[in-house]
């Protein structure tokens, strides 16, 4: 007598992928359009991490991608950078831009304390927008965040946009390749402050 067909155990979609585990425990993926959820690609399967040869078997930390909001100056709109950290850690990857609106430029961290306090930021509030950033999603966000240019203007009356402009930018393309969700992206732009 042969085994049963496996059934579905569970479906879901996140980060427009859609995952589905069958009851003998095979679990596969696949990438889908955002509004139609058409499959894009063919299913793949979800590969287990290989065994630590190490003694511990502490599971590693989840990489988050986060929204960091700080205080400027009274009356400057508030600076908004992207921040790659593990879970409980105040520490991570920063990518941002800063300088005057019109002649803004990158200033990249590799390891700056954005959470915690120490870091001498006085931070206003902080949204995580993806809890399980992958390498290859790391990989994508350093890609578009070395590559989306700062705010530039000629004169102070030609500035569009400032450190804000720029991370809703960086996001938006980040949507489009499925590493935040958009509709996420579209409730940031509402806390965005005016330009001055």
């Amino acid at each position: 007598m042969s085994d049963p067909p496996a059934i579905v155990f569970q479906e879901f979609r996140r980060y427009r992928r859609q995952y589905v585990e069958y009851s003998d425990g095979t679990k596969l993926t696949r990438r889908v359009h955002k509004a139609t959820f058409v499959p894009l690609t063919p299913w793949t399967a979800v590969l287990s991490p290989p065994a630590s040869s190490s003694s511990s078997s502490a599971p590693l930390p989840v990489l988050h991608l986060s929204l960091v909001v700080e205080h400027q100056a009274a009356g400057e709109p508030k600076h908004w950078s992207l921040l790659c950290h593990r879970e409980d850690d105040p520490r991570g990857r920063l990518w941002q831009v800063t300088g005057d609106a019109g002649r803004m430029r990158y200033a990249h961290l590799p390891d700056a304390d954005k959470l915690s306090g120490g870091g001498g930021g006085d931070v206003a509030w902080r949204q995580v927008l993806n809890g399980e950033l992958t390498a290859a999603q790391r990989a994508t966000v350093e890609e578009v965040v070395g590559t989306e240019p700062p705010p530039r203007a000629n004169i102070r009356a030609d500035v569009k946009e400032n450190c804000q402009g720029w991370v809703m930018r960086v996001l938006r393309r980040l949507a489009a390749e499925g590493i935040v969700e958009e509709i996420e992206v579209d409730k940031l732009r509402e806390q965005m402050d005016p330009l001055k």
